[in-house]
């Protein structure tokens, strides 16, 4: 994910944890 920006990457990370 290096090459996404970091809020997409933050957003991201929030909805993989949000389905966890």
């Amino acid at each position: 994910m290096g090459s996404l920006p970091r809020g997409m990457s933050v957003e991201i990370e929030m909805i993989l944890k949000i389905r966890d």
